[in-house]
């Protein structure tokens, strides 16, 4: 049982990994291109998320924090 969970927590890991990954890509292509990557705005869709995230107060700090360590710790 031990070993089915450590490989859905391995699978997981690597599969947030090549995600982070093709964010980063997608984020990097549409600074140097100034287009969207397959209609996918992820520049507009970071900005939204930033704004409701500061809008939303405290709150907002909270799941900020909450994100950056979760992606500090991998």
């Amino acid at each position: 049982m031990q070993k089915i969970f450590s490989n859905i927590i391995k699978f997981c890991t690597e599969a947030t990994k090549l995600l982070f990954l093709i964010l980063c890509l997608g984020i990097l292509s549409q600074l140097l291109t100034g287009k969207p990557i397959l209609g996918w705005d992820i520049l507009s869709h970071i900005t939204k998320l930033t704004t409701s995230l500061g809008s939303s107060g405290f709150t907002g700090v909270v799941v900020t924090l909450l994100l950056y360590m979760i992606f500090i710790k991998r």
